[in-house]
């Protein structure tokens, strides 16, 4: 069996293996001291079905005396209990992938469930940091999120080997199983042995050296038409409100029969492996019959192919490389460009300038004026800037040139553009700017907006702004050294940014704030 817990808010999600569904409550009861004492919170309602390791004189009297509330959801009603169950499905899911994309034994499936576990705690993000960070204090090691099952190698201590015997190995080969939470090393698992090993010397081996052979995949039968699955009984924990999953016979049992590869299209497993425990089935081995054994199929059955052996995704063959057709058909027009293009390759085109000294002595160096004097008079026209005596106690942030030559399809230069950029790293937080957070939109946002108009045939419409930055007034009092090449007024050493530049901390804010 395993619990699981989550609380909604600050997207926590523990999920634990047990013996029996009797230690459930004492699981919860830990889980719920260390939550409190980890968020600095006290827990105030605690909802979950009316299975019988939660409606329990030993449970609820330890919720009496905490002070707890516990509420208790009807039979058979997961949706009630949304964000704990989309958790538990998230869990199945990650584990049958594990398991199967791995391929480690089922009998492994305990450590599976520890590190997808870990896995969503590294990468839920809240308040701008993992929540594996605020509950631990401390950020999770990536070098060991490593695909569950990959090759690895473990380093035998010295202390353990034998000196005189230099053809003892100092390592050995194995599958890892990932991070666990007793210890900041590694699972790894030993398939001579069918021990598993934690520890932090560890090397994994890089994904082209990984063995590419077939998977071989025994599962639990699927359930049949006279089987009837469990609703979730999951357990969710939270300052405010805590919930546990839907009411079924089994008092929460849920059953991780379904996962092998062979997963029913359509059906909604979410509370499988969802709540407080899960169960596991015995495989069955089904053996192959030969073609000349097997009885021909009536004519109203349809004979299906039996399904290639599946290999761990990074041991599968790269997709085949696309080939570009013969370019020689395209006439000689377009060969005449693509030869030219080579050729500028061959001969090896000049590089753009980095500094303002580099464009005046490049070659194109009429060019590069030319596209400087452009980029001033925007700027005037704009009204970006204006010349002023630097007050006394303040410092004027640095500038400099940004050149870059745009081509067309065939490698032609078509345009010689310069930019002023401002040297942000020179401001000062406080004087030169104050707020810089720009907030951007989630993909996530974007494709339920691009669904929302596909659904409602409405039109999509993309547009871009030039110069964007440039329509955003400065916000604070800030100054700038004048680029090279520029002339200031008789009597003036400085610029008083009038408006937004690229380059500076706070535009990318102010340009959102004017176009909010």
């Amino acid at each position: 069996y395993y619990a699981t817990l989550g609380t909604t808010q600050s997207g926590i999600i523990l999920a634990q293996a047990i013996p029996t569904k009797s230690a459930v409550v004492q699981q919860l009861i830990k889980w719920i001291l260390g939550l409190e004492k980890a968020l600095n919170s006290q827990v105030r309602i605690l909802r979950t079905d009316r299975g019988g390791e939660y409606v329990n004189k030993e449970l609820l009297a330890w919720l009496d005396k905490k002070g707890i509330i516990h509420q208790t959801t009807p039979a058979y009603t997961p949706q009630l209990n949304g964000i704990a169950e989309r958790k538990n499905r998230t869990i199945k899911e990650m584990m049958s992938a594990m398991l199967i994309g791995g391929g480690v034994p089922m009998e492994y499936w305990d450590w599976a469930l520890t590190y997808a576990t870990i896995i969503l705690l590294s990468t839920t993000i809240r308040e701008g940091k993992p929540v594996w960070e605020r509950l631990f204090g401390r950020k999770v090691d990536v070098k060991f999120l490593q695909p569950f099952g990959c090759a690895v190698w473990l380093h035998i201590p010295a202390e353990t080997r034998r000196k005189d015997d230099l053809s003892k190995p100092k390592s050995w080969k194995g599958k890892y199983l990932g991070l666990t939470f007793g210890s900041s090393g590694g699972a790894v698992l030993n398939e001579q042995t069918g021990k598993v090993h934690v520890s932090r010397n560890l090397v994994f081996e890089p994904r082209s050296a990984q063995p590419r052979r077939p998977l071989l995949l025994t599962g639990p039968t699927p359930p049949g038409p006279a089987q009837q699955t469990s609703p979730s009984s999951p357990v969710v924990v939270d300052q405010d409100l805590v919930e546990v999953g839907s009411d079924d016979d089994d008092g929460g049992v849920a059953r991780i029969e379904e996962l092998s590869n062979e997963e029913h299209e359509g059906e909604d497993v979410g509370g499988e492996v969802g709540g407080a425990v899960v169960k596991q089935e015995p495989s069955r081995v089904v053996a192959e019959v030969p073609q000349a054994q097997q009885a021909p199929a009536p004519a109203h059955q349809v004979i299906v192919a039996p399904r290639p052996p599946v290999q761990p995704r990074w041991a599968r063959p790269e997709a085949p490389v696309r080939t570009l057709p013969d370019r020689a058909a395209a006439g000689r027009k377009r060969a005449h460009g693509e030869i030219s293009v080579a050729k500028a390759h061959e001969e090896g085109e000049e590089a753009d300038p980095l500094t303002y000294e580099q464009a005046l002595r490049s070659p194109n160096a009429a060019r590069w004026l030319e596209a400087m004097e452009v980029e001033l008079k925007n700027h005037s026209r704009a009204g970006t800037w204006e010349d002023c005596v630097l007050p006394e106690g303040r410092r004027a942030v640095s500038c400099k040139w940004v050149y870059k030559t745009k081509r067309d399809g065939e490698g032609k230069v078509v345009k010689y553009k310069a930019r002023v950029v401002a040297r942000g790293f020179s401001q000062q937080p406080g004087v030169d700017f104050q707020e810089t957070h720009a907030p951007t939109a989630r993909m996530a946002s974007l494709r339920v907006l691009v669904t929302l108009a596909i659904k409602m045939s409405m039109h999509i419409h993309q547009m871009d702004v030039e110069a964007a930055y440039l329509n955003a007034e400065m916000d604070v009092e800030l100054y700038m050294q004048p680029p090279k090449g520029y002339t200031l007024k008789n009597g003036q050493d400085s610029l008083r940014m009038l408006r937004a530049l690229y380059g500076y901390k706070q535009a990318g804010r102010l340009w959102w704030k004017k176009f909010d």
